[in-house]
């Protein structure tokens, strides 16, 4: 790229810039003139109040200068403390910001590295320590935890390229896909398979001869799943079944033929029975001469 396509690039991303971070970005350097230099203040949480609950406890200024080739090179760039960072974590940002602007090269990088370091500040987004003992306990706790989480996510990521290079291995692709089957394999599984059942009825055969043998009548599940069922049966035989409906009918034909033959047994007695208590007992006197009753009485 050549200086005058550099400097056009320079123009159009300070317009950008401009619009987009508004009062947080300052230009330093006379108008028009190039190189430019300017600032920009960067927070964690952009529109956030500062220094409170859910706020920004973090704020860093930002200067970049370009240079004749920018964006062809790395522009030089400054980090100054707003509040709430140490000069490590100073130059620590400042490693993180060249990180990103080397990784941009030849297109315009000021917005990349600005999200670069508001991610570190996001993380970094905590109260300044008063110097109290409860204050040091929890920084102590805090970096504690960090240092776990950072060991846990490195693990993770090492269990996962180990498993990705599994996964290409022969094995591997094994356990995820299966084996292809073939006929050749299935003759194989096959062949294992009938040998495997008929081993198994073999020593289930010879342990009910023994038992028959030896006189023992303990009944094994093989045995019980060997016997006939009862749908087996009758699709075998039915006429069995049939004799044994036509005895039934037979003997209710018989017990019918016998409670006839005791209702007929004494000709003329009473097919219901009387109760002698209802007629008088006595000298019949006592009903006088019906034969004095005439028919027109």
């Amino acid at each position: 790229m050549d200086p005058e396509e550099c400097i056009e690039e320079q123009e159009m991303e300070l317009e950008a810039l401009e619009s987009i971070y508004m009062e947080d970005y300052k230009l330093i350097s006379v108008p028009d003139t190039h190189p430019a230099k300017f600032s920009l203040r960067i927070v964690p949480i952009q529109g956030g109040v500062d220094k409170e609950e859910d706020g920004n406890w973090v704020a860093v200024q930002l200067i970049v200068e370009y240079t004749p080739l920018y964006p062809s090179e790395v522009p030089k760039i400054t980090l100054e403390t707003e509040f709430g960072l140490s000069p490590t974590q100073i130059e620590e940002i400042r490693g993180v910001s060249i990180a990103a602007a080397e990784e941009n090269l030849d297109q315009v990088m000021i917005y990349s590295i600005v999200e670069a370091i508001s991610e570190w500040l996001q993380s970094n987004n905590r109260k300044e320590s008063d110097g109290s003992a409860f204050s040091e306990m929890q920084n102590r706790a805090r970096i504690a935890q960090e240092e776990a989480d950072e060991e846990k996510r490195v693990s993770d990521i090492k269990k996962a390229v180990e498993q990705k290079a599994y996964n290409e291995t022969e094995d591997g692709k094994r356990k995820r896909h299966g084996t292809p089957m073939s006929i050749s394999i299935f003759h194989a599984w096959n062949d294992k398979f009938m040998k495997e059942l008929e081993a198994k009825e073999t020593i289930e055969r010879d342990q009910m001869n023994a038992r028959v043998k030896t006189g023992k009548k303990e009944i094994t599940e093989a045995e019980i799943m060997l016997r006939p069922t009862g749908k087996s049966l009758f699709s075998k035989d039915v006429s069995a079944l049939l004799d044994a409906e036509s005895i039934i009918a037979a003997e209710m034909a018989e017990q019918e033929a016998r409670e006839a033959a005791k209702e007929t047994k004494e000709p003329g007695a009473p097919s219901v029975p009387v109760d002698a208590s209802l007629f008088l007992e006595g000298d019949d006197d006592l009903l006088g001469d019906l034969s004095d009753l005439s028919d027109d009485d």
